[in-house]
């Protein structure tokens, strides 16, 4: 018996339709050998389907015939391509680097699979991915075709307005993606949210396949979770773990503090578990008792540089300056040659108004940093400073 995937071959009818996505001709891109695979779990669902590019129609026809239930949406800028609409098609009119006519498309068919089979111009590929990626459905699949283009020869004249080529520009997507263990991703922004919703980057024969990553069921993972600790003994360090996954997932806070207090009962006020509950202290706006907690855990630990630090940083939410300082002032002894740290003390010197001693430890912060990125932080910081005691 054939497998699911066989039982439809994409390919076969790209074929017959005449499309270069298929395996046909010399020239073909080769792509739905591929994308059965990848669209499968959709054939049948009633999914949206964007493709930018509608040309002679022949791609529209093979989603028509594989998808079953899906609309399809195809965007060109010819008029000519309206005749292609029917019951399932939709065909609109503009170009992919209109905002409002992306921003009505995208509200209006939100997107599972989106593809750029458009002008291939690498303002065009990045402008429309930085806009409609947002708008895909969790879990969704975004494919920009025909990047093979930013890699020939006469790759410059495929940049557009662009100062990058397309090609690159998924390149460090998938690079960021690679790094994130070290966090070598934006702050903020567009490049972050990408950052944190890609899960996924696919390089086919020409296209970049980029998945969206799916919205957890944190309900049913938590309850998982705990009839998983329930079962093989409930160890302390799990509790804890659990309770991380529930705030980090926007759970409740309450079942967090039960699985965080669970952890001590079970395990002892060791440095992860108090750090954990000192967490869910916070965020349940009960510094006070968090602070409580950890001033303990500093006593019995003194050399957990990660439990002052913490100490400090609710010191001074509380309005508390110069017990922050005297927090960071002991994390500086247990790392000296961290800047971050060193920082961290200046900012709370400074708020505390103690401006030269604020001064010269943003002078050391800048002799540790050395020739690293946060150098020219820690001059901004020091110029401010110089600044206020003028």
């Amino acid at each position: 018996m054939p497998a699911a995937t066989d039982q439809f071959d994409l390919d076969i009818i790209g074929v017959i339709e005449g499309t270069d996505k298929s395996s046909a001709f010399s020239h073909s891109w080769d792509y739905l050998r591929d994308y059965q695979r990848l669209f499968e779990p959709w054939k049948d669902e009633p999914i949206n389907l964007i493709e930018i590019g509608v040309r002679g129609g022949s791609s529209l026809k093979v989603w028509e015939a594989y998808f079953t239930r899906a609309t399809i949406v195809g965007i060109d800028i010819h008029p000519g391509c309206a005749r292609f609409a029917n019951e399932r098609t939709v065909i609109e009119i503009g170009s992919q680097d209109d905002p409002e006519l992306l921003h009505r498309v995208l509200a209006q068919y939100p997107p599972t699979i989106f593809i750029d089979d458009g002008s291939h111009l690498g303002h065009h590929v990045i402008y429309t991915f930085e806009h409609a990626f947002p708008a895909l459905r969790p879990g969704g699949l975004y494919i920009a075709e025909d990047l093979a283009f930013h890699m020939a020869p006469d790759a410059d004249r495929w940049k557009g307005e662009s100062e990058i080529r397309a090609s690159d520009y998924f390149l460090e997507l998938a690079k960021l993606r690679l790094g994130r263990r070290f966090d070598f991703i934006p702050k903020w922004g567009t490049r972050r949210y990408l950052c944190d919703q890609i899960v996924e980057v696919v390089f086919l024969g020409g296209a970049a396949v980029i998945r969206k990553r799916h919205a957890p069921d944190v309900a049913a993972a938590i309850r998982i979770g705990g009839e998983y600790l329930r079962s093989h003994g409930a160890a302390a360090a799990g509790h804890s773990r659990l309770a991380e996954y529930i705030m980090r997932h926007g759970g409740s806070l309450e079942e967090a503090e039960q699985h965080a207090r669970r952890a001590i009962e079970l395990g002892g006020e060791k440095p992860d578990s108090i750090l954990v509950l000192a967490d869910v202290f916070v965020r349940r706006k009960r510094q006070n008792d968090a602070l409580t907690l950890l001033e303990r855990a500093c006593k019995a630990h003194p050399d957990r540089l990660d439990l002052w630090r913490s100490r400090a940083a609710i010191e001074g939410e509380l309005g508390r300056p110069m017990d922050a300082a005297a927090a960071l002032k002991h994390a500086v002894s247990l790392r000296p040659n961290d800047p971050h740290i060193h920082l961290d003390l200046s900012s709370a010197l400074q708020r505390a108004g103690n401006l030269e001693e604020a001064l010269a430890v943003a002078k050391a912060a800048m002799m540790v940093a050395g020739g690293s990125p946060l150098a020219e932080h820690c001059m901004r910081h020091i110029e401010q400073l110089k600044a206020q005691l003028e």
